[in-house]
């Protein structure tokens, strides 16, 4: 039975319930149910050297941590991105790497080059690292986090070896380093495998803080509260009756028959508490402003829910593609669920994906099926949660697909997604050695495309290097193929990639010719879009980047990076308040901490240009201790100071602008460091 007026394809992760995905650390304000669980961790986190955080899969763990503990943390402490250490199979590091070290390293500072990464060790990266310190120059609490650490463990038999090492390199940077504070989240099966590990790890004091499911007050508060933000709320009895629905759902395994109801559990599995309230949300009509028991009797049924998401993601998708359904499946069992039944993580190269176009990867993406992560100048892809592997191989067994599929997927491609994964770990020879093996698969399958992402895979490797000209020759041996396939839009990313390599290696203006193709190929693509505002920026064309970034707001609306963006350039353009606007509204949102310098400074420019002189110095005061190496923050403190009427200051701030490179001026700056200093001799 459904509700009358309902939709008939509601989508899981929309409105004020994140669905299967975990909360992010800008949905703080919708985190409901778990108060007395985010001042415990807080306070074990800021007092102990190593705290673990365990519970089981789905019950909250990394939402906890981003949306309870780290939406809450102001400038009381230093702090880095939540780290990973996935596993990479079919990759051996190169000499001296360590597969583990190198992917945390990339989570932790994602902008990195990976040959700047590939073989330093976790005490180097401490302590090279400039910690921030109080007003009273005093070092502030260093808090790190890693999550999901249950995946060291997970790792495939060649990569044991480097199992001990990184545990030694992790205990050797928090012996070194007093005011680190490191936080460990692991699934409760896998804390055994880490007890043999915790007394090397770290010296007490360390403590662990278990995660249980909802008590039916707190699920309650987790139903009820998101919506006070918005324009419904629950009928009388509607979220009490939604609670105890979920206190007695059978669980799949249990062994009982379908005609006899399950005993009232005393928690709530948060999971399914988020797929019931987002499918519930979803399918509602407009015009319901009270939610009602009826309706949640219509779509209460967390299971049900479950696979009926990924049953209809999967054949809208296919059919938008025109694709069979079986091979989308496939592809997702083969790519996304490992061997041992835990999620798998894909590359997206210049064309494809593991064998599948860009566009249908990234149509799952944005049905909330798959969750897409920026490292490495790549994006990588993975299944929203573990939960979904369960509904994926039952649903494959439903319909009764083809058995060995994974044996018959060409030579070409099994090869590809090897170089991909040596990529991940910073085996750059490994990669460009897998990505020439694909080349000549390809070309004795006939495999065209195939072909053109093993010479993409080859240009990339070669830009990590600092080798332009291989890059560009690989590039455009891509670009050759792809253009004899009409595909624009791969034609467009590879430019992008060039592009990327050429800036990273300060070849401002040659870059900017090859955003600007991409960009004229494909006027909507983001990565186009975003590297041709980057090259304007750099070239000093502010007004023209601008309008680039807008762009990319029109089509992605909560684009953070290019709203960061935005926000900076507002600031040196001398708009004040709608510097502001956009400056305050990416803090909210929990920026990359490593971009936080540059938006300190650039809110300390805005403030000083609205006079508001007291917030301006101790905005630029923060910006400074986050990195007083960096030659931007002490450019927009020059500007600041001196329209503050401190003309002295201001020459101390031009003058360490000048010093200090780690990052140093961009080209336009220099013109705007000469021009300041003639401002500020007028002054004298």
């Amino acid at each position: 039975m459904t509700s009358p007026g309902a939709t008939a394809n509601p989508a899981i992760g929309e409105g004020p319930y994140p669905g299967l995905r975990a909360f992010r650390q800008s949905d703080g304000p919708l985190f409901f149910g778990r108060d007395r669980e985010i001042r415990d961790l807080r306070s074990l986190w800021l007092a102990n050297r190593l705290t673990i955080l365990f519970g089981p899969s789905g019950v909250g763990k990394s939402s906890l941590l981003n949306a309870g503990v780290l939406s809450e943390l102001g400038d009381e402490v230093d702090r880095l991105p939540v780290g990973r250490v996935f596993p990479a199979p079919f990759a051996e590091p190169a000499a001296g790497g360590n597969p583990f070290t190198f992917t945390l390293l990339s989570s932790w500072n994602p902008s990195a080059s990976p040959e700047s990464l590939r073989d330093l060790t976790l005490r180097e990266f401490f302590r090279d690292r400039a910690g921030r310190v109080d007003r009273f120059d005093d070092p502030l609490p260093f808090l790190v986090a890693i999550d999901q650490f249950e995946e060291l463990f997970m790792a495939p038999s060649q990569l044991w070896r480097h199992r001990d090492h990184f545990v030694d390199d992790l205990s050797a940077a928090l012996a070194d380093q007093l005011e680190l504070r490191l936080l460990i989240s692991i699934r409760e099966d896998a804390v055994a495998a880490l007890l043999p590990f915790e007394r090397r790890l770290s010296p007490p004091p360390r403590r662990r803080l278990a995660v249980r499911a909802l008590t039916a007050d707190a699920a309650l508060k987790a139903v009820t509260g998101p919506l006070r933000e918005t324009s419904r709320t629950f009928g009388p009895g509607a979220a009490e009756y939604l609670v105890d629905d979920l206190r007695s759902a059978r669980r799949p395994d249990d062994g009982r028959e379908p005609d006899v109801p399950a005993v009232p559990d005393e928690h709530v599995e948060p999971v399914q508490l988020q797929i019931v309230c987002s499918t519930l949300w979803a399918a509602l009509p407009e015009s319901v402003r009270t939610i009602t028991a009826e309706d949640v009797r219509a779509h209460g049924d967390p299971d049900r829910s479950l696979a009926r998401f990924y049953t209809r993601t999967v054949a809208e998708v296919a059919a938008a593609h025109e694709m069979p359904e079986h091979e989308l499946r496939g592809w997702i069992e083969r790519n996304l669920i490992t061997e041992m039944g835990t999620r798998g993580m894909v590359c997206e190269g210049a064309g494809e994906t593991a064998g599948l176009h860009n566009e249908i990867v990234r149509a799952l993406a944005s049905r909330h099926l798959l969750r897409a992560e920026h490292r490495l100048n790549a994006r990588w892809y993975e299944l929203q949660h573990d939960r979904l592997i369960a509904a994926i191989r039952q649903a494959g067994r439903a319909a009764d697909d083809p058995a060995g599929a994974a044996d018959r997927e060409p030579d070409a491609r099994l090869r590809l997604r090897a170089a991909h994964r040596a990529l991940v770990v910073g085996a750059t020879r490994d990669a460009a050695d897998w990505a020439r093996q694909t080349i000549d698969a390809a070309a004795r399958g006939a495999d065209r495309r195939t072909e053109a992402e093993g010479r993409y895979l080859l240009g990339q490797v070669a830009g990590m290097r600092g080798n332009v000209a291989d890059a560009r020759t690989h590039f455009g041996e891509a670009i050759g193929i792809y253009e004899t396939l009409r595909d624009g839009t791969a034609v467009a990313r590879v430019l992008t990639g060039l592009g990327d390599v050429l800036l990273a290696q300060g070849r401002v203006d040659d870059a900017f010719v090859e955003y600007e193709q991409a960009v004229r190929r494909q006027p909507s693509d983001l990565d186009a879009l975003e590297g041709y505002a980057r090259a304007q920026w750099h070239l000093g064309h502010l007004a023209n980047a601008r309008t680039a970034y807008e762009r990319i707001l029109q089509i992605d609306p909560g684009n953070v990076s290019a709203l960061a963006a935005r926000g900076e350039l507002l600031a040196e353009l001398r708009h004040p308040r709608e510097a502001m606007s956009d400056l305050e509204r990416v803090i909210a949102l929990g920026p990359d901490p490593a971009r936080l310098e540059d938006l300190r400074s650039a809110r300390a420019l805005a403030l000083a240009q609205l006079g508001r002189d007291d917030e301006a110095a101790e905005e630029l005061r923060a910006a400074i201790e986050a990195n007083p190496h960096n030659a931007r923050t002490h450019l927009r403190g020059g500007e600041a100071e001196l329209l503050r009427g401190r003309p002295e200051e201001a020459l101390e701030q031009l003058r360490e602008a000048r010093r200090v490179n780690a990052p140093g001026l961009l080209p336009y700056q220099n013109g705007a460091a000469d021009d300041l200093e003639r401002r500020i001799s007028s002054r004298d």
